[in-house]
Protein backbone atom coordinates (compact mmCIF):
# COMPACT_ATOMS: atom_id res chain seq x y z
CA UNK A 1 0.00 0.00 0.00
CA UNK A 2 2.32 2.50 0.95
CA UNK A 3 6.43 1.43 -0.59
CA UNK A 4 6.71 1.25 2.69
CA UNK A 5 8.50 2.64 5.01
CA UNK A 6 8.90 6.31 5.19
CA UNK A 7 11.78 8.83 6.81
CA UNK A 8 9.61 12.31 6.33
CA UNK A 9 12.66 13.96 7.65
CA UNK A 10 16.16 12.43 6.36
CA UNK A 11 14.87 11.56 3.06
CA UNK A 12 12.41 14.06 1.96
CA UNK A 13 9.65 11.96 0.51
CA UNK A 14 10.17 8.45 1.19
CA UNK A 15 12.11 5.56 3.16
CA UNK A 16 10.38 2.56 3.44
CA UNK A 17 13.30 1.59 5.46
CA UNK A 18 14.09 -1.45 3.53
CA UNK A 19 14.08 -0.18 0.27
CA UNK A 20 17.70 1.63 1.19
CA UNK A 21 18.68 -1.18 2.24
CA UNK A 22 22.45 -1.65 2.05
CA UNK A 23 23.93 -4.29 -0.23
CA UNK A 24 24.66 -7.71 1.66
CA UNK A 25 28.50 -8.77 1.02
CA UNK A 26 29.66 -11.73 1.92
CA UNK A 27 33.42 -11.82 3.67
CA UNK A 28 35.90 -13.32 1.94
CA UNK A 29 37.11 -16.73 3.59
CA UNK A 30 40.04 -18.05 5.30
CA UNK A 31 41.81 -20.35 2.84
CA UNK A 32 40.59 -21.13 -0.78
CA UNK A 33 39.61 -24.81 -1.21
CA UNK A 34 39.80 -26.84 -4.09
CA UNK A 35 35.99 -27.90 -4.65
CA UNK A 36 33.13 -25.99 -3.58
CA UNK A 37 30.06 -27.97 -2.18
CA UNK A 38 26.97 -26.43 -0.41
CA UNK A 39 24.00 -27.91 -0.23
CA UNK A 40 20.31 -26.75 -2.04
CA UNK A 41 19.04 -23.94 0.52
CA UNK A 42 18.13 -19.71 0.55
CA UNK A 43 20.08 -18.48 -1.94
CA UNK A 44 21.57 -15.83 0.29
CA UNK A 45 22.92 -18.61 2.93
CA UNK A 46 23.92 -20.76 -0.31
CA UNK A 47 26.01 -17.53 -1.21
CA UNK A 48 27.55 -16.68 1.66
CA UNK A 49 29.04 -20.37 2.20
CA UNK A 50 30.56 -19.96 -1.09
CA UNK A 51 31.88 -16.87 -0.60
CA UNK A 52 33.88 -18.31 2.69
CA UNK A 53 34.51 -21.57 0.74
CA UNK A 54 36.38 -19.52 -2.47
CA UNK A 55 37.94 -16.21 -0.78
CA UNK A 56 35.86 -14.37 -3.23
CA UNK A 57 33.26 -10.91 -1.98
CA UNK A 58 30.04 -11.74 -3.70
CA UNK A 59 27.74 -8.65 -3.33
CA UNK A 60 23.87 -8.72 -3.72
CA UNK A 61 21.14 -7.20 -2.12
CA UNK A 62 18.13 -8.81 0.77
CA UNK A 63 15.76 -7.92 -1.72
CA UNK A 64 17.80 -9.58 -4.90
CA UNK A 65 17.76 -12.80 -3.43
CA UNK A 66 14.82 -12.66 -1.19
CA UNK A 67 12.67 -15.87 -1.91
CA UNK A 68 15.28 -17.45 -3.92
CA UNK A 69 16.66 -20.89 -3.40
CA UNK A 70 19.96 -22.19 -4.71
CA UNK A 71 21.03 -25.13 -6.87
CA UNK A 72 23.01 -27.96 -4.69
CA UNK A 73 26.48 -27.86 -5.87
CA UNK A 74 28.85 -30.95 -4.88
CA UNK A 75 33.04 -30.70 -5.43
CA UNK A 76 33.35 -28.12 -8.46
CA UNK A 77 36.62 -27.28 -8.87
CA UNK A 78 36.13 -23.91 -10.98
CA UNK A 79 34.47 -21.24 -9.02
CA UNK A 80 32.56 -19.78 -11.91
CA UNK A 81 30.66 -23.18 -12.65
CA UNK A 82 29.80 -23.49 -8.85
CA UNK A 83 28.23 -20.31 -8.83
CA UNK A 84 26.47 -20.65 -12.44
CA UNK A 85 25.02 -23.38 -11.31
CA UNK A 86 23.95 -22.27 -8.08
CA UNK A 87 22.30 -19.31 -9.81
CA UNK A 88 20.63 -21.53 -12.02
CA UNK A 89 16.83 -20.97 -12.85
CA UNK A 90 16.68 -18.15 -9.90
CA UNK A 91 16.94 -15.25 -12.83
CA UNK A 92 20.40 -13.20 -11.37
CA UNK A 93 23.77 -14.22 -12.92
CA UNK A 94 27.25 -13.46 -11.29
CA UNK A 95 29.42 -10.63 -12.89
CA UNK A 96 33.19 -10.50 -12.21
CA UNK A 97 34.43 -6.47 -11.48
CA UNK A 98 37.60 -5.33 -11.70
CA UNK A 99 38.34 -5.66 -8.10
CA UNK A 100 38.02 -9.20 -8.36
CA UNK A 101 34.91 -8.97 -5.93
CA UNK A 102 31.51 -10.60 -7.50
CA UNK A 103 28.19 -8.54 -7.73
CA UNK A 104 24.72 -10.05 -9.11
CA UNK A 105 22.43 -8.88 -11.84
CA UNK A 106 19.55 -9.65 -13.31
CA UNK A 107 19.55 -11.67 -16.36
CA UNK A 108 18.52 -9.85 -19.18
CA UNK A 109 15.47 -10.61 -21.07
CA UNK A 110 16.07 -12.15 -24.52
CA UNK A 111 15.43 -10.09 -27.17
CA UNK A 112 12.85 -10.87 -30.00
CA UNK A 113 12.31 -8.85 -33.53
CA UNK A 114 9.87 -6.14 -33.98
CA UNK A 115 7.30 -7.03 -36.97
CA UNK A 116 7.46 -3.92 -38.93
CA UNK A 117 4.25 -2.33 -38.32
CA UNK A 118 2.02 -2.01 -41.30
CA UNK A 119 0.70 1.48 -42.12
CA UNK A 120 -3.41 1.64 -41.80
CA UNK A 121 -5.47 4.59 -43.35
CA UNK A 122 -7.21 6.50 -40.23
CA UNK A 123 -10.79 6.01 -40.21
CA UNK A 124 -10.98 9.48 -38.88
CA UNK A 125 -9.34 12.13 -37.03
CA UNK A 126 -9.49 11.12 -33.68
CA UNK A 127 -7.25 7.79 -34.97
CA UNK A 128 -4.52 11.01 -36.36
CA UNK A 129 -4.29 12.38 -32.73
CA UNK A 130 -1.57 11.28 -30.91
CA UNK A 131 -2.44 9.39 -27.89
CA UNK A 132 -2.02 11.87 -24.58
CA UNK A 133 0.20 9.30 -21.59
CA UNK A 134 -1.69 9.43 -18.39
CA UNK A 135 -0.55 11.29 -15.56
CA UNK A 136 1.44 9.93 -12.48
CA UNK A 137 -0.65 10.14 -9.67
CA UNK A 138 1.30 9.01 -6.11
CA UNK A 139 -0.57 7.48 -3.55
CA UNK A 140 -1.12 9.63 -0.65
CA UNK A 141 0.13 8.44 2.08
CA UNK A 142 -2.37 8.98 5.24
CA UNK A 143 -0.58 9.14 9.30
CA UNK A 144 -2.03 9.70 12.39
CA UNK A 145 1.13 10.85 14.05
CA UNK A 146 -0.73 14.20 15.27
CA UNK A 147 -3.90 12.25 16.57
CA UNK A 148 -5.72 13.10 13.41
CA UNK A 149 -5.51 11.61 9.65
CA UNK A 150 -3.50 13.84 7.47
CA UNK A 151 -1.22 13.52 4.55
CA UNK A 152 2.44 12.90 6.18
CA UNK A 153 4.00 15.70 3.96
CA UNK A 154 2.00 18.06 6.65
CA UNK A 155 3.28 16.24 9.92
CA UNK A 156 6.42 18.84 11.55
CA UNK A 157 7.84 15.90 12.61
CA UNK A 158 10.76 13.21 12.09
CA UNK A 159 8.17 10.35 11.00
CA UNK A 160 8.83 6.71 9.95
CA UNK A 161 6.33 4.79 8.45
CA UNK A 162 5.83 1.34 7.90
CA UNK A 163 2.39 -0.56 6.56
CA UNK A 164 1.00 -3.66 7.42
CA UNK A 165 1.84 -5.79 4.17
CA UNK A 166 5.66 -4.66 4.45
CA UNK A 167 5.90 -5.32 8.08
CA UNK A 168 4.54 -8.99 7.25
CA UNK A 169 7.26 -9.40 4.55
CA UNK A 170 10.08 -8.59 6.69
CA UNK A 171 9.17 -10.73 9.26
CA UNK A 172 8.44 -7.67 11.96
CA UNK A 173 5.95 -9.91 14.72
CA UNK A 174 6.62 -7.47 17.75
CA UNK A 175 7.94 -4.29 18.64
CA UNK A 176 12.26 -5.70 18.87
CA UNK A 177 12.10 -6.78 15.59
CA UNK A 178 11.95 -3.01 13.84
CA UNK A 179 15.41 -2.58 15.22
CA UNK A 180 16.99 -4.00 12.18
CA UNK A 181 13.74 -2.08 10.27
CA UNK A 182 13.81 1.89 11.27
CA UNK A 183 17.15 3.84 10.82
CA UNK A 184 17.97 5.36 14.89
CA UNK A 185 16.30 2.82 16.59
CA UNK A 186 17.91 0.32 19.10
CA UNK A 187 17.82 -2.04 21.67
CA UNK A 188 19.44 -2.28 25.36
CA UNK A 189 19.31 -5.14 27.26
CA UNK A 190 22.04 -3.80 30.04
CA UNK A 191 19.93 -4.39 32.95
CA UNK A 192 17.56 -7.59 33.57
CA UNK A 193 19.11 -9.80 30.38
CA UNK A 194 16.56 -10.20 27.54
CA UNK A 195 13.06 -9.96 29.58
CA UNK A 196 14.11 -6.22 30.33
CA UNK A 197 14.99 -4.38 26.89
CA UNK A 198 14.64 -0.72 26.71
CA UNK A 199 14.22 1.26 23.43
CA UNK A 200 16.70 3.83 21.80
CA UNK A 201 15.74 6.51 19.31
CA UNK A 202 18.96 8.43 18.15
CA UNK A 203 20.78 7.25 21.10
CA UNK A 204 18.36 8.58 23.99
CA UNK A 205 16.91 6.25 26.00
CA UNK A 206 17.64 2.82 27.21
CA UNK A 207 19.85 2.00 30.04
CA UNK A 208 22.48 3.49 32.16
CA UNK A 209 24.08 3.14 35.14
CA UNK A 210 21.95 6.16 36.32
CA UNK A 211 18.77 4.50 36.56
CA UNK A 212 18.61 0.71 35.54
CA UNK A 213 15.16 0.52 36.79
CA UNK A 214 14.37 4.23 35.73
CA UNK A 215 11.07 4.27 32.80
CA UNK A 216 11.96 4.03 29.33
CA UNK A 217 12.52 7.04 26.97
CA UNK A 218 10.78 5.90 24.02
CA UNK A 219 6.39 4.98 24.91
CA UNK A 220 5.34 2.07 22.92
CA UNK A 221 1.60 2.58 22.04
CA UNK A 222 -0.96 0.00 20.56
CA UNK A 223 -4.04 1.75 18.64
CA UNK A 224 -3.02 5.19 20.50
CA UNK A 225 -3.41 2.99 23.71
CA UNK A 226 -0.12 3.33 26.23
CA UNK A 227 1.24 0.09 26.98
CA UNK A 228 2.85 0.66 30.47
CA UNK A 229 5.62 -2.12 30.37
CA UNK A 230 8.87 -3.21 28.82
CA UNK A 231 7.56 -6.83 28.74
CA UNK A 232 5.10 -5.53 26.01
CA UNK A 233 8.38 -5.44 23.49
CA UNK A 234 7.57 -8.99 22.79
CA UNK A 235 4.04 -8.77 22.31
CA UNK A 236 2.69 -10.10 19.21
CA UNK A 237 2.10 -7.95 16.03
CA UNK A 238 -0.93 -9.20 13.80
CA UNK A 239 -3.60 -7.43 11.94
CA UNK A 240 -1.65 -4.38 11.12
CA UNK A 241 -3.12 -1.40 9.69
CA UNK A 242 0.43 0.59 9.80
CA UNK A 243 3.81 1.30 12.16
CA UNK A 244 4.25 4.97 13.03
CA UNK A 245 7.74 5.97 14.70
CA UNK A 246 8.21 9.21 16.07
CA UNK A 247 11.64 10.10 16.55
CA UNK A 248 11.70 13.25 18.90
CA UNK A 249 10.07 14.69 22.67
CA UNK A 250 6.03 13.47 22.25
CA UNK A 251 5.06 14.32 25.38
CA UNK A 252 2.57 16.74 24.32
CA UNK A 253 0.33 14.24 22.59
CA UNK A 254 1.41 10.94 23.78
CA UNK A 255 2.36 12.20 27.81
CA UNK A 256 4.76 10.49 29.26
CA UNK A 257 7.96 8.72 28.68
CA UNK A 258 8.03 9.82 25.21
CA UNK A 259 11.52 11.85 25.65
CA UNK A 260 13.12 10.04 22.60
CA UNK A 261 9.78 9.27 20.87
CA UNK A 262 6.91 7.23 20.23
CA UNK A 263 6.30 4.14 18.50
CA UNK A 264 2.59 3.29 17.42
CA UNK A 265 1.31 0.36 16.02
CA UNK A 266 -2.26 0.94 14.39
CA UNK A 267 -4.28 -2.51 13.61
CA UNK A 268 -6.67 -2.88 10.71
CA UNK A 269 -10.36 -1.92 11.26
CA UNK A 270 -13.18 -3.17 10.20
CA UNK A 271 -14.34 -2.73 6.15
CA UNK A 272 -17.15 -2.90 4.45
CA UNK A 273 -16.79 -6.57 3.53
CA UNK A 274 -16.98 -9.56 5.47
CA UNK A 275 -13.38 -10.95 5.14
CA UNK A 276 -10.42 -13.13 7.34
CA UNK A 277 -7.82 -14.81 6.54
CA UNK A 278 -5.72 -18.76 8.05
CA UNK A 279 -2.29 -19.38 8.21
CA UNK A 280 -1.28 -22.68 7.95
CA UNK A 281 2.45 -24.00 8.70
CA UNK A 282 3.61 -27.80 8.55
CA UNK A 283 6.80 -29.14 9.35
CA UNK A 284 8.58 -32.22 10.75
Amino acid sequence: MFARMLNHCLLAGTILSGGLSLPAMAQVGQGVQPGYSVPAQDLSAALMALARQSGHNVLFTPEMVQGRRSVAIDKVADFSTAIDIMLAGSGLRAVVEADGSVTLAPVPAPVTPKAKPQPAAPANRAQVMPAVAEPLVLEEILVTAQKRAEPIEFVPAALAVMDGEEAAKRGVTDFTRLVDEVPGLSINYAFGGANYGLLAIRGIGGADDYKPNGNPSVALHVDGIYQTSNAYLGTPLFDLERIEVLKGPQGTLYGRNTTAGVINAITKGPGDKLEGYVDLKAGS
